[in-house]
């Protein structure tokens, strides 16, 4: 086993989440660590057996991680610094700036920044097993790490041996992640010495100063001639001028969840299907539509599904499919599409963000890849929806996304809710016919309790229907198409509140069009 320790001196991080500078990152994602290390080593020598020590790491699986909560921190509110950018010269328009050094413009930047509370990480790879010499190595290489992140956010960092004692918090999960955070591959650390470009800028200014030094030194045909040499060299090496040091881009993700499994917490009341939700960011490639609405539910759920079914050539589990090998509907849970609109906030709109889909719960780890595999081809391809436009799907790689796109906004795990609420209208599976208002209501709040226990769940004690949703920003049940039967008759739908005795845990999706993306209930807190 090798596990890292990192300690934060100050107890505080300072550094920002990728997709929102003023967001903090935290836990630090696997690369930010590797990068530290990679500085200490190009900043101290280059010392081969380290190089060795970080080809080892790099090509290692993703480590577990141990650190505090990421609800127990105290981020601080971003404060505006104005600083000197590197590769802009010119005259000072200042009184401060008016000495030739500080003639560099300053751009306004933010530094995200959290109180941590609990100030030590630990990385851990269980299967690792390093040699006393690479131990040796390592914990020297440790010691020349003093930040990771911005240059105030301090550490400490070590070899921790006393690994039994760690408990991790965060492990890697390909499979059905929560959190995508970035990591490392073969190949990474040279990667970071080609854009840091080191050796080509030495190169170029040595030769710069070579130069300058002829042309100030006493004037002869030998020297104006190894002058012009030099200078020839140079134009034909470098003619765009000095070279870039870039700054490096990693598409490298790996998928995390919490490890938060108790024994001794009771069991809630759940669904036949994994609250692991995998979800899927909706984009528009080549459209006249900014977003699209929720009502053009139907629309998207039925395209990405045939576009899956399209790629999967025929050979679709029936877990997938939905469908047996005669064609005929399948009798058992399968693959839902679960609508992810802008919902519950002071500005909600109800345009969808993205789209989320899970599987029943006894789904095997190999249909979830096929899954996976699938969704890579689509989202290479896709969605084409007619008049609406050509729209990408991808995962959603943000360590922190959006709250409409974190699974447990939709599921209330590991907690749950006992009120729901829904946010796209339930189709009912029986239409009852009595003209009595009263009697009509309380016969549709059966119906849609019987839907409850289909799923899985308990008989709610009690369902309240409505034309209007109890969510922010969504449409009335009226706004919505209407779903029709293979005869083409129509089938009614509406909204409804759920209210159970207990905490349940989702997804819930009711009704005659739940796997189409109709009857989606979302936690009401």
């Amino acid at each position: 086993m090798l596990t890292l320790g990192i300690r934060y001196l100050t107890g505080y991080t300072v550094a920002s989440e990728s997709s929102d500078r003023d967001c903090p990152e935290w836990p630090p994602h696997p690369r930010r660590v590797f990068m530290a290390l990679a500085a200490a080593y190009f900043q101290n020598g280059s010392a081969p057996e380290e190089k060795g020590i970080l080809e080892w790491i790099e090509g290692m699986s993703a480590p577990q991680i141990s650190a505090a909560p990421t609800d127990k921190l105290a981020p601080r509110s971003p404060v505006t610094h104005y600083v000197p950018v590197n590769d802009k010269t010119g005259p000072a328009t200042s009184q401060i700036g008016s000495f030739p050094e500080l003639t560099r413009e300053r751009q306004p930047r933010t530094f995200a920044k959290a109180w941590l509370g609990q100030d030590t990480v630990f990385f851990v790879w269980p299967d690792a097993t390093p040699t006393p010499e690479q131990k040796t190595i390592l914990r020297h290489l440790c010691e020349k790490v003093t930040r990771i992140g911005h240059s105030t956010s301090l550490v400490q960092m070590w070899l921790e041996t006393s690994s039994a004692k760690i408990t991790p918090n965060w492990i890697p999960d390909e499979i059905a992640p929560t959190h995508q955070w970035r990591g490392t591959t073969t190949g990474t650390l040279n990667y970071l010495d080609q854009q840091y470009n080191e050796a080509s800028i030495d190169d170029y200014w040595n030769t710069v100063l070579k130069i300058e030094e002829l042309e100030l030194a006493p004037k002869n045909k030998e020297v104006k001639k190894q002058a012009s040499v030099l200078k020839s060299d140079l134009k034909q090496r470098f003619p765009t001028g000095s070279p870039l040091r870039q700054r490096p881009d990693l598409a490298v993700w790996h998928g995390y969840r919490a490890f938060t499994e108790n024994l001794n917490t009771p069991r809630l009341s759940d669904t036949h299907f994994d609250h692991r939700l995998i979800v899927l960011a909706l984009r528009p490639r080549k459209s006249s539509y900014r977003a699209l609405d929720v009502i053009s539910t139907l629309q998207i759920t039925s395209r990405l599904r045939d576009a899956l079914i399209k790629h999967a050539n025929g050979h679709m589990p029936e877990r997938l499919s939905g469908h047996k090998e005669n064609g005929q509907f399948s009798e058992e849970p399968h693959l839902g599409f679960l609508p992810l609109p802008f919902c519950d906030h002071a500005h909600a709109d109800g345009h969808l963000l993205g789209i989320a889909l899970t599987l029943p719960k006894k789904a095997p780890d190999t249909e979830r890849q096929t899954l996976l595999r699938l969704l890579a081809q689509v989202s290479r391809d896709g969605l084409h929806l007619g008049a609406l436009g050509d729209w990408g799907i991808e995962s959603e790689k943000s360590s922190i996304p959006p709250i409409n796109l974190q699974p447990t906004t939709w599921t209330a795990h590991p907690n749950g809710a006992s009120q729901w609420g829904t946010v796209t209208p339930i189709v009912l599976d029986q239409h009852p016919k009595n003209k009595d208002t009263a009697v009509y209501q309380r016969e549709v709040a059966r119906s849609i309790g019987e839907s409850c226990t289909r799923i899985g769940l308990p008989t709610p004690v009690q369902v309240i229907v409505s034309h209007v949703s109890n969510h922010l920003g969504i449409p009335p049940s009226h706004d919505f198409p209407l779903l029709r039967r293979k005869d083409g008759s129509k089938q009614r739908h509406t909204h409804a509140l759920l209210i159970f005795d207990q905490p349940v845990i989702g997804p819930i999706f009711l009704g005659a069009g739940r796997y189409r993306g109709y009857g989606l209930c979302r936690p009401l807190h």
